[in-house]
């Protein structure tokens, strides 16, 4: 009828395990941040191009070098200190998006034409692909170095969780911040 009660885990078990508390923070901030990102960047794409294609080329920009690595980055991964790569991956995502920062500046506005500045967004796109298929396995592949094995499932489970909710506020929020502030200042 059931398992018995002492095989039940307390779900509080995990957070409980400050490494994990700031692992799941971090993620879910990460994830949504990017998210936010991505929607802003289409947004903008579109702006730029007024085309419909031109937002397919930015999804493709970043998917082929993310697609093409997978299996370099998945064994390049289980040779590395998961830790250090995570974070040599976050130093880049944020380089990218101050690459965009200032893609969007208003100099460079009046310096490049529109369709340089798209072209230079799926440049910066296609870094970000490269990022990604590091950063989104090593992300999985840290939670057992950080819980015990009685309480990995559970860990698998809530850092999934996390994803897609940073994933689903991430677009919810740039799109709100979009509509409040505009393209320029989101």
């Amino acid at each position: 009828m059931g398992q018995p009660a002492s095989s039940y885990k307390d779900p509080s078990a995990l957070f409980a395990i400050p490494e994990f508390r700031s692992f799941i923070t971090g993620r879910f901030l990460f994830v949504m941040g990017l998210r936010m990102t991505v929607t802003v960047i289409g947004w903008w794409m579109y702006i730029l191009t007024n085309s419909k294609l031109a937002l397919g080329f930015v999804g493709l920009s970043e998917v082929i070098p993310a697609v093409s690595l997978s299996l370099y980055a998945g064994h390049r991964i289980d040779q590395s200190e998961k830790r250090q790569l995570l974070l040599r991956c976050i130093i880049l995502y944020a380089l990218c998006v101050i690459s965009l920062f200032f893609l969007a500046a208003p100099e460079t506005k009046k310096m490049l034409n529109h369709w340089t500045i798209a072209y230079l967004i799926c440049g910066v796109i296609a870094c970000t692909g490269l990022i990604r298929a590091f950063a989104g396995p090593t992300f999985g592949a840290i939670v057992p170095s950080i819980v015990s094995k009685e309480l990995l499932a559970q860990a698998a489970t809530t850092s999934s969780a996390t994803w897609l909710t940073g994933s689903i506020l991430g677009h919810a929020i740039g799109g709100f911040l979009i509509a409040l502030l505009g393209i320029q200042y989101t």
